[in-house]
């Protein structure tokens, strides 16, 4: 499809329960609704769920699993080098504001590999395509547009992260846009692992760093420390689990990443004023 005949951009929409696959592919765009996906790329790992969507370049191994009680919809879309080349290089011609964020390999145009989260236009395109591919799967043209738009809109995706890189003080482009990636690779790690006992020294490694210049970069970038990170992220996950869930309290600790309930009670109290108990009742008298 797309302009040329030879072009296979192609997409895939499927259910599952269980499924696992190792291998490489296009420049790719991975989504998942009512459940997750789990990927690996060597010692990086991405857990991709309904609030995420995750690219990954042409010639990236990766492997992927799913592994859940309800059937995990995906839908992934994959791009042709040939029409990334040719699309790309029309894009970039048009677009200046794009230039800068065109990391070149030597298989063409190669993007920011990271999770993102479900808003801003490849969002929204992606949210109508999977709600309209049912009846509009025979439709060509309508998919050589989505894959036209979708390209573009991760140029200005990567134009928006090359702000953020900014913010790193080096004095070269090209390190604060390694360092930023290789931010990412830990940010995304920990958002996978949180639940798990993590070191330091395991989390610089996804980064390639050492562990000094990975604590002082990544709060120079997130605005807060790796251990406040996860933190949060066990906090955020026993917040949802106590409001949505039956599972005991002490289930929920250890769910959660917490050691111990002593200081997983601590730590909520102190972010919400109230004991993980009395939270719960509060929440049921609501309802």
């Amino acid at each position: 499809m797309g302009d040329h005949p030879s072009y296979q951009n192609f997409i895939l929409q499927s259910q599952a329960r269980q499924y696992s696959w190792s291998g490489e592919s296009f420049l790719s765009i991975k989504s998942f609704y009512n459940g997750a996906a789990h990927y690996r790329i060597g010692k990086r790992h991405y857990d991709i769920g309904e609030k995420d969507y995750l690219v990954l370049n042409e010639c990236t191994h990766y492997d992927m699993e799913i592994d859940s009680r309800q059937a995990t919809q995906s839908f992934c879309l994959f791009f042709d080098p040939a029409f990334v080349q040719k699309v790309g290089a029309a894009i970039l011609a048009s677009e200046e504001k794009c230039l800068d964020f065109a990391f070149p390999n030597e298989n063409g145009v190669s993007f920011l590999e990271r999770k993102y989260r479900q808003e801003g236009e490849v969002s929204k395109l992606l949210l109508l395509a999977n709600q309209q591919m049912t009846w509009r799967k025979d439709d060509l043209l309508w998919q050589e547009q989505l894959f036209h738009q979708l390209l573009k809109a991760l140029f200005f995706q990567n134009h928006r992260a090359i702000k953020e890189a900014n913010q790193l003080s080096f004095a070269k482009a090209a390190t604060r846009e390694e360092i930023y990636r290789r931010l990412y690779f830990a940010k995304d790690y920990m958002d996978a692992n949180f639940t798990a006992p993590l070191s330091l020294e395991d989390i610089a490694a996804v980064a390639q760093l050492s562990s000094n210049h990975f604590l002082r970069t990544f709060k120079q970038l997130f605005r807060t420390s790796p251990s406040q990170y996860i933190a949060h992220l066990r906090m955020q996950k026993a917040y949802q689990l106590l409001q949505d869930s039956n599972e005991s309290i002490s289930t929920i600790v250890y769910t959660a990443g917490y050691s111990s309930l002593s200081n997983f009670s601590w730590e909520f109290k102190k972010h919400f004023g109230l004991s993980p108990s009395d939270y719960r009742k509060k929440v049921i008298h609501r309802k």
